[in-house]
């Protein structure tokens, strides 16, 4: 489907944006189209890795402006639940992966690319600990929205 976006589109939406812009002509398209899951085939019409949320924010414009769907998507753990791809921007939340953690407040603001193993790290020396899932490079925003259930739900709650 890529080849029906005027390529114009295309440049200036590489022009907009910070990060990066990946069709099926460009090198390391296969690499950014594979999720962890190999299983999964998957040929979006676009595949955007943004630096920032205003790179977000110009992905999504154009995938309204190009009337195609926005699936979103960090370690690629569930990727068949996105459907085929082929009339949607797969945007890559992979490099939005800051962690912060606010000892005082018992709080953790994350990206939406970060991966539990990140969190666990920035957590080990503040006696804090995170709702995690069951492996550390499954990603926090996919977890936490897909349910939240890992191994310590039963004795506090879910991570939802």
């Amino acid at each position: 489907m890529s080849n029906t976006i005027p390529s114009a589109e295309i440049e200036q939406l590489r022009a907009s944006v910070t990060g990066t812009i990946l069709t099926s002509t460009d090198e390391g398209w296969d690499a950014a189209r594979t999720p962890w899951n190999l299983a999964i085939e998957r040929a979006p019409a676009l595949i955007a890795q943004p630096a920032d949320s205003t790179d977000v924010v110009a992905v999504v414009a154009f995938a309204r402006r190009n009337r195609l769907r926005v699936a979103p998507q960090s370690s690629g753990h569930n990727a068949g639940s996105l459907g085929p791809l082929d009339d949607a921007v797969l945007i890559s939340t992979g490099p939005l992966n800051d962690v912060s953690i606010d000892v005082d407040g018992r709080t953790a603001r994350v990206g939406a690319g970060a991966v539990w193993g990140a969190v666990s790290a920035a957590t080990d020396e503040t006696g804090l600990f995170a709702l995690a899932g069951s492996a550390v490079d499954v990603g926090i925003t996919g977890y936490t929205l897909g349910g939240g259930l890992g191994w310590l739900s039963r004795k506090h709650g879910l991570a939802a």
